[in-house]
């Protein structure tokens, strides 16, 4: 039975080894790839989608306090400067583009619209809360559907009747809030698609900017470790990359130079022990010829 030598199975072992790492390599870096890229772009899409969320809700909340400013300050203008009659009134509020509102004169409301008013059964308290308190009141009603939470859907404002210091009444109108944010959720789709647009751009830019400082130094140490073998000795890896991956390159020299040292000191060790198995098998054959020849002279003593 033969055995093959030692070196001879480290070269082989190298050879498959640098075979495997080749078929690999590509498959590694791709993963490494994919992933960086998918991270960065649910990352950055997700960052953005927070921040158009919350600019949102600000949006939201700027548009009804002017709604309620603008709505408070025509109610107060009409109070101020029409003739305490119904017509009167109800023609200002039209003219005002209110569509459903309530009048109360000498304790008793009437309901105008052109419309169906929806939340007419809010504006009486309201009209009377401004009546006995004798200043501007607002209150919102119903619910509106809209991104990212749900809003308000009607906005109702009432102001008291003044007339020589004599309070005669109260005015009170409703005004829905589905247009202000339809005005919002039209937008929207126009900031999707610049969320989109800069997702894929700043996906793009970053993952150009890590391959350049990550996938490349990585991909040249994997490159640089499949072709190592033992025949073209020690490889030297690239250090004038900065930061952690110069330490690793130069950990990675100390550590092959390191083995190579110990590849050197078991070639010799084998050699050695080469040696040696050849100088007994040698001092064994002359044992036996000595044996032989010890044989023949006895039997040649006896004849």
């Amino acid at each position: 039975m033969t055995t093959e030598p030692l070196p001879a199975l480290f070269r082989l072992s190298d050879r498959s080894r640098n075979a495997c790492g080749a078929v690999a390599q590509t498959e590694h870096m791709n993963g490494i790839k994919s992933s960086i890229t998918i991270t960065l772009a649910a990352t950055l899409t997700a960052g953005m989608l927070m921040i158009n969320l919350v600019m949102i809700s600000f949006w939201q909340r700027s548009l009804l306090r002017q709604q309620v400013a603008q709505t408070r300050a025509v109610l107060q203008n009409i109070a101020a400067t029409s003739e305490p009659r119904s017509e009167a009134l109800w023609a200002a509020m039209q003219q005002a583009g209110i569509r459903c509102g309530l009048i109360l004169l000498d304790n008793q409301s009437q309901i105008f619209s052109q419309a169906a008013c929806d939340q007419a059964s809010h504006l009486e308290p309201l009209a009377r809360e401004a009546y006995w308190a004798g200043e501007l009141v607002s209150s919102l009603s119903g619910t509106i559907w809209t991104v990212p939470t749900p809003q308000k859907g009607y906005l109702q404002v009432a102001a008291p009747l003044n007339e020589e210091r004599q309070r005669l009444g109260a005015i009170a109108a409703t005004i829905p809030l589905a247009p202000l944010w339809n005005f919002i959720q039209e937008d929207q789709k126009t900031i999707l698609v610049y969320i989109l647009v800069n997702a894929v751009l700043l996906t793009t830019i970053g993952f150009f900017r890590l391959a350049h400082s990550i996938v490349r130094p990585i991909d040249r140490l994997v490159r640089i470790s499949s072709t190592y073998g033992s025949d073209n000795g020690p490889p030297l890896l690239p250090d004038q990359e900065a930061g952690e991956f110069r330490q690793l390159f130069s950990a990675l020299n100390n550590m092959i130079t390191n083995i190579e040292a110990d590849r050197q000191k078991l070639r010799s060790t084998v050699q050695s022990l080469e040696q040696s198995n050849q100088k007994l098998r040698d001092t064994q054959q002359e044992m036996v010829r000595a044996e032989k020849l010890a044989s023949v002279g006895r039997l040649a003593a006896g004849l």
